[in-house]
Protein backbone atom coordinates (compact mmCIF):
# COMPACT_ATOMS: atom_id res chain seq x y z
CA UNK A 1 0.00 0.00 0.00
CA UNK A 2 1.34 3.42 -0.90
CA UNK A 3 0.10 6.97 -1.05
CA UNK A 4 0.57 9.30 -3.99
CA UNK A 5 1.86 12.67 -2.87
CA UNK A 6 -0.26 15.67 -3.85
CA UNK A 7 2.70 17.15 -5.73
CA UNK A 8 2.48 14.32 -8.29
CA UNK A 9 -1.00 15.36 -9.36
CA UNK A 10 0.08 18.99 -9.33
CA UNK A 11 2.95 18.26 -11.71
CA UNK A 12 0.69 16.26 -14.01
CA UNK A 13 -1.76 19.13 -14.10
CA UNK A 14 0.95 21.65 -14.93
CA UNK A 15 2.25 19.35 -17.66
CA UNK A 16 -1.06 19.28 -19.58
CA UNK A 17 -2.51 22.70 -18.77
CA UNK A 18 -1.94 25.52 -21.28
CA UNK A 19 0.37 28.36 -20.32
CA UNK A 20 0.41 31.99 -21.42
CA UNK A 21 3.06 33.80 -23.44
CA UNK A 22 3.45 36.12 -20.45
CA UNK A 23 4.52 33.13 -18.34
CA UNK A 24 7.21 32.30 -20.90
CA UNK A 25 8.48 35.88 -20.98
CA UNK A 26 8.57 36.10 -17.19
CA UNK A 27 10.65 32.93 -17.05
CA UNK A 28 12.87 34.20 -19.86
CA UNK A 29 13.57 37.49 -18.04
CA UNK A 30 13.72 36.10 -14.50
CA UNK A 31 16.89 36.18 -12.44
CA UNK A 32 18.91 32.96 -12.24
CA UNK A 33 21.32 31.93 -9.50
CA UNK A 34 24.43 30.27 -10.88
CA UNK A 35 27.55 28.73 -9.38
CA UNK A 36 30.91 29.62 -10.88
CA UNK A 37 34.57 29.23 -10.02
CA UNK A 38 36.12 32.50 -8.87
CA UNK A 39 39.61 33.08 -10.29
CA UNK A 40 40.54 35.27 -7.34
CA UNK A 41 39.53 33.17 -4.32
CA UNK A 42 39.65 29.83 -6.16
CA UNK A 43 36.29 28.84 -4.68
CA UNK A 44 32.80 28.15 -5.98
CA UNK A 45 30.72 31.30 -5.62
CA UNK A 46 27.09 32.12 -6.32
CA UNK A 47 26.27 34.65 -9.00
CA UNK A 48 23.03 36.02 -10.39
CA UNK A 49 22.21 36.32 -14.08
CA UNK A 50 19.28 38.21 -15.57
CA UNK A 51 18.30 39.18 -19.10
CA UNK A 52 17.10 42.76 -19.58
CA UNK A 53 15.54 44.19 -22.72
CA UNK A 54 16.38 47.85 -23.30
CA UNK A 55 15.17 48.38 -26.83
CA UNK A 56 12.29 46.59 -28.57
CA UNK A 57 12.47 45.95 -32.33
CA UNK A 58 9.77 47.17 -34.73
CA UNK A 59 9.20 43.52 -35.69
CA UNK A 60 9.19 41.25 -32.64
CA UNK A 61 9.74 37.53 -33.35
CA UNK A 62 8.99 35.03 -30.59
CA UNK A 63 10.48 31.55 -31.06
CA UNK A 64 8.81 29.03 -28.77
CA UNK A 65 11.06 26.25 -27.50
CA UNK A 66 9.25 23.18 -28.77
CA UNK A 67 11.81 20.57 -27.72
CA UNK A 68 12.91 19.05 -24.41
CA UNK A 69 15.32 16.38 -23.21
CA UNK A 70 13.42 13.48 -21.61
CA UNK A 71 14.68 9.95 -21.01
CA UNK A 72 18.05 10.56 -22.70
CA UNK A 73 16.43 11.72 -25.92
CA UNK A 74 15.01 14.88 -27.44
CA UNK A 75 11.24 15.02 -27.85
CA UNK A 76 8.88 17.70 -29.06
CA UNK A 77 6.88 19.63 -26.49
CA UNK A 78 3.17 19.68 -27.33
CA UNK A 79 2.47 22.30 -24.66
CA UNK A 80 -0.25 24.77 -25.64
CA UNK A 81 0.83 28.40 -25.33
CA UNK A 82 -1.88 31.07 -25.31
CA UNK A 83 -0.83 34.40 -26.81
CA UNK A 84 -2.55 37.65 -27.84
CA UNK A 85 -3.33 38.39 -31.47
CA UNK A 86 -3.47 42.14 -30.88
CA UNK A 87 -2.71 44.79 -28.24
CA UNK A 88 0.34 42.90 -26.99
CA UNK A 89 2.27 45.18 -24.63
CA UNK A 90 5.78 43.94 -23.66
CA UNK A 91 6.52 46.94 -21.41
CA UNK A 92 6.54 44.76 -18.29
CA UNK A 93 9.55 42.81 -19.59
CA UNK A 94 11.77 45.83 -20.28
CA UNK A 95 14.74 46.82 -18.15
CA UNK A 96 13.95 49.15 -15.26
CA UNK A 97 14.96 52.43 -16.95
CA UNK A 98 12.99 52.13 -20.23
CA UNK A 99 10.10 50.53 -18.33
CA UNK A 100 10.01 53.40 -15.84
CA UNK A 101 9.97 55.88 -18.71
CA UNK A 102 6.80 54.25 -20.08
CA UNK A 103 5.16 54.25 -16.65
CA UNK A 104 5.98 57.92 -16.09
CA UNK A 105 4.47 58.76 -19.47
CA UNK A 106 1.28 56.87 -18.60
CA UNK A 107 1.08 58.65 -15.26
CA UNK A 108 1.31 62.02 -17.01
CA UNK A 109 -1.40 61.11 -19.52
CA UNK A 110 -3.70 60.00 -16.69
CA UNK A 111 -2.85 63.03 -14.56
CA UNK A 112 -1.63 60.84 -11.70
CA UNK A 113 1.37 61.47 -9.46
CA UNK A 114 4.22 59.27 -10.81
CA UNK A 115 5.18 57.99 -7.35
CA UNK A 116 1.60 56.95 -6.58
CA UNK A 117 1.17 55.42 -10.03
CA UNK A 118 4.22 53.18 -9.78
CA UNK A 119 3.55 52.32 -6.15
CA UNK A 120 0.15 50.99 -7.23
CA UNK A 121 1.93 48.85 -9.84
CA UNK A 122 3.95 47.26 -7.03
CA UNK A 123 6.97 47.49 -9.33
CA UNK A 124 9.91 47.88 -6.96
CA UNK A 125 12.46 48.02 -9.77
CA UNK A 126 10.65 50.94 -11.40
CA UNK A 127 10.05 52.84 -8.17
CA UNK A 128 13.48 52.53 -6.61
CA UNK A 129 16.32 52.27 -9.10
CA UNK A 130 19.81 51.31 -8.03
CA UNK A 131 22.15 54.27 -7.82
CA UNK A 132 24.63 54.41 -10.71
CA UNK A 133 27.18 57.21 -11.21
CA UNK A 134 25.51 59.75 -13.48
CA UNK A 135 28.57 60.18 -15.70
CA UNK A 136 28.70 56.41 -16.35
CA UNK A 137 25.04 56.33 -17.37
CA UNK A 138 25.37 59.33 -19.65
CA UNK A 139 28.46 57.89 -21.34
CA UNK A 140 26.60 54.66 -22.14
CA UNK A 141 23.41 56.32 -23.35
CA UNK A 142 25.03 59.08 -25.39
CA UNK A 143 27.20 56.49 -27.06
CA UNK A 144 24.18 54.45 -28.17
CA UNK A 145 21.33 56.91 -28.75
CA UNK A 146 20.85 60.06 -30.77
CA UNK A 147 19.62 63.19 -29.01
CA UNK A 148 17.10 63.64 -31.84
CA UNK A 149 15.16 60.73 -30.32
CA UNK A 150 14.79 62.34 -26.88
CA UNK A 151 11.56 64.08 -25.91
CA UNK A 152 12.35 67.54 -24.59
CA UNK A 153 9.95 69.81 -22.70
CA UNK A 154 7.13 67.32 -23.10
CA UNK A 155 7.37 67.15 -26.88
CA UNK A 156 8.97 64.67 -29.20
CA UNK A 157 10.65 65.66 -32.44
CA UNK A 158 11.56 62.16 -33.52
CA UNK A 159 13.70 63.02 -36.51
CA UNK A 160 15.78 60.49 -38.38
CA UNK A 161 17.46 60.01 -41.72
CA UNK A 162 16.48 57.11 -43.96
CA UNK A 163 18.60 56.83 -47.10
CA UNK A 164 19.01 60.58 -47.31
CA UNK A 165 15.35 61.48 -46.65
CA UNK A 166 14.12 63.06 -43.43
CA UNK A 167 11.34 61.41 -41.45
CA UNK A 168 9.64 62.81 -38.38
CA UNK A 169 6.77 62.17 -35.98
CA UNK A 170 5.56 64.49 -33.24
CA UNK A 171 3.90 63.63 -29.95
CA UNK A 172 2.86 66.12 -27.25
CA UNK A 173 3.11 65.23 -23.58
CA UNK A 174 1.91 67.11 -20.55
CA UNK A 175 4.59 68.87 -18.48
CA UNK A 176 5.32 67.98 -14.86
CA UNK A 177 7.87 68.04 -12.10
CA UNK A 178 10.12 65.59 -10.34
CA UNK A 179 10.39 64.67 -6.72
CA UNK A 180 12.83 62.81 -4.52
CA UNK A 181 11.95 59.55 -2.80
CA UNK A 182 14.04 57.35 -0.58
CA UNK A 183 14.07 53.62 0.10
CA UNK A 184 14.25 52.18 3.61
CA UNK A 185 14.75 55.53 5.31
CA UNK A 186 17.40 56.70 2.85
CA UNK A 187 19.71 53.71 3.34
CA UNK A 188 23.40 54.57 3.18
CA UNK A 189 22.54 58.20 2.47
CA UNK A 190 21.62 57.40 -1.15
CA UNK A 191 18.43 58.95 -2.49
CA UNK A 192 16.54 57.47 -5.41
CA UNK A 193 14.98 60.03 -7.71
CA UNK A 194 11.84 59.76 -9.77
CA UNK A 195 11.58 62.46 -12.40
CA UNK A 196 9.12 63.55 -15.04
CA UNK A 197 10.88 61.51 -17.69
CA UNK A 198 13.78 59.09 -17.90
CA UNK A 199 15.98 58.98 -14.80
CA UNK A 200 18.85 59.66 -17.19
CA UNK A 201 17.68 63.01 -18.52
CA UNK A 202 15.72 64.67 -15.76
CA UNK A 203 12.84 66.57 -17.34
CA UNK A 204 12.92 64.65 -20.61
CA UNK A 205 11.24 61.47 -21.78
CA UNK A 206 13.50 59.34 -23.92
CA UNK A 207 12.17 57.06 -26.63
CA UNK A 208 14.57 54.12 -26.33
CA UNK A 209 12.99 52.18 -29.18
CA UNK A 210 13.15 54.80 -31.96
CA UNK A 211 10.54 53.20 -34.20
CA UNK A 212 9.43 55.09 -37.30
CA UNK A 213 5.69 55.54 -36.83
CA UNK A 214 2.83 57.08 -38.73
CA UNK A 215 1.77 60.55 -37.66
CA UNK A 216 -0.50 60.57 -34.64
CA UNK A 217 0.87 57.45 -32.94
CA UNK A 218 2.36 57.75 -29.47
CA UNK A 219 5.98 56.51 -29.52
CA UNK A 220 5.70 55.54 -25.85
CA UNK A 221 2.56 53.42 -26.32
CA UNK A 222 4.16 50.04 -27.03
CA UNK A 223 1.45 47.88 -28.60
CA UNK A 224 2.06 45.01 -31.01
CA UNK A 225 -0.25 42.97 -33.26
CA UNK A 226 0.35 39.47 -34.61
CA UNK A 227 0.79 39.48 -38.39
CA UNK A 228 2.16 35.96 -39.01
CA UNK A 229 2.46 32.62 -37.27
CA UNK A 230 4.40 29.48 -38.19
CA UNK A 231 2.89 26.22 -36.92
CA UNK A 232 4.33 22.72 -36.65
CA UNK A 233 2.43 19.48 -36.19
CA UNK A 234 4.04 16.11 -35.58
CA UNK A 235 7.13 14.99 -33.68
CA UNK A 236 10.85 15.80 -33.65
CA UNK A 237 11.67 13.18 -36.29
CA UNK A 238 8.98 14.32 -38.70
CA UNK A 239 6.07 16.68 -39.07
CA UNK A 240 4.48 19.39 -41.16
CA UNK A 241 4.77 23.17 -41.26
CA UNK A 242 1.89 25.54 -42.00
CA UNK A 243 2.07 29.33 -42.03
CA UNK A 244 -0.65 31.92 -41.47
CA UNK A 245 -0.09 35.55 -42.44
CA UNK A 246 -2.24 38.68 -42.37
CA UNK A 247 -2.28 40.76 -45.54
CA UNK A 248 -2.45 44.59 -45.62
CA UNK A 249 -6.26 44.38 -45.83
CA UNK A 250 -6.37 42.50 -42.52
CA UNK A 251 -7.32 39.15 -44.08
CA UNK A 252 -5.61 35.98 -42.86
CA UNK A 253 -4.03 33.71 -45.50
CA UNK A 254 -3.09 30.06 -44.89
CA UNK A 255 0.04 28.81 -46.67
CA UNK A 256 0.07 25.00 -46.72
CA UNK A 257 2.59 23.58 -49.21
CA UNK A 258 1.28 24.66 -52.64
CA UNK A 259 -2.09 25.69 -51.20
CA UNK A 260 -2.79 29.34 -50.45
CA UNK A 261 -6.26 30.33 -49.30
CA UNK A 262 -8.04 32.89 -47.16
CA UNK A 263 -9.22 31.70 -43.73
CA UNK A 264 -11.14 33.19 -40.84
CA UNK A 265 -9.25 34.15 -37.71
CA UNK A 266 -11.08 31.39 -35.82
CA UNK A 267 -9.65 28.78 -38.24
CA UNK A 268 -6.02 29.49 -37.35
CA UNK A 269 -4.36 26.57 -35.57
CA UNK A 270 -3.06 28.50 -32.56
CA UNK A 271 -2.32 25.41 -30.47
CA UNK A 272 0.55 24.26 -32.71
CA UNK A 273 2.29 27.66 -32.82
CA UNK A 274 6.07 27.51 -33.23
CA UNK A 275 7.08 31.05 -34.21
CA UNK A 276 5.13 34.27 -33.62
CA UNK A 277 5.68 37.43 -35.66
CA UNK A 278 4.49 40.68 -34.08
CA UNK A 279 4.53 44.14 -35.64
CA UNK A 280 4.51 47.42 -33.74
CA UNK A 281 1.18 49.21 -34.17
CA UNK A 282 1.39 52.36 -36.26
CA UNK A 283 4.63 51.37 -37.97
CA UNK A 284 5.33 53.39 -41.12
CA UNK A 285 6.54 50.92 -43.72
CA UNK A 286 7.46 53.67 -46.19
CA UNK A 287 10.03 55.04 -43.76
CA UNK A 288 11.79 51.67 -43.67
CA UNK A 289 11.91 51.18 -47.44
CA UNK A 290 15.16 51.92 -49.32
CA UNK A 291 15.36 54.99 -51.52
CA UNK A 292 15.34 53.76 -55.15
CA UNK A 293 14.69 57.15 -56.74
CA UNK A 294 16.65 57.55 -59.96
CA UNK A 295 17.62 53.89 -60.14
CA UNK A 296 16.62 51.96 -63.28
CA UNK A 297 16.32 48.14 -63.34
CA UNK A 298 17.99 46.06 -66.03
CA UNK A 299 15.22 43.86 -67.48
CA UNK A 300 17.54 41.94 -69.80
CA UNK A 301 19.89 40.89 -67.01
CA UNK A 302 16.95 39.94 -64.80
CA UNK A 303 15.42 37.84 -67.57
CA UNK A 304 18.70 36.04 -68.18
CA UNK A 305 19.09 35.33 -64.46
CA UNK A 306 15.53 34.02 -64.24
CA UNK A 307 16.06 31.82 -67.29
CA UNK A 308 19.25 30.38 -65.80
CA UNK A 309 17.46 29.52 -62.56
CA UNK A 310 14.60 27.93 -64.50
CA UNK A 311 16.99 25.61 -66.33
CA UNK A 312 18.32 24.34 -63.01
CA UNK A 313 14.91 23.01 -61.99
CA UNK A 314 14.15 19.29 -62.05
CA UNK A 315 12.81 18.10 -65.41
CA UNK A 316 10.48 15.61 -63.73
CA UNK A 317 8.75 18.33 -61.75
Amino acid sequence: VFMVHSSVEEMRRKHVEPIALTDCLEAFCSEETLEYSCDKCKKIQQASKKLQIWRLPPILIVHLKRFQFVGNKWIKSQKIVNFPLRDFDPTEYLASVPRQTIYLHRAELEGVDPVVYMANLQDKDSLFLEMVPENKIMEHVKGNYDDDFIMKNGKSSMNGTVNGSITSTTTSLSPGTYQDVSLGGNEGGNKRRIRNGSVLYGDTLQDFHQHRLEEGYDPLDLKYSLYAIACHTGIMEGGHYVCYARNPQGKWICFNDSSCKEVNESQIDLNSAYMLFYQRDGLSMDKYMPNVEGKVPFPKELDEESEAEYKKQCRVM
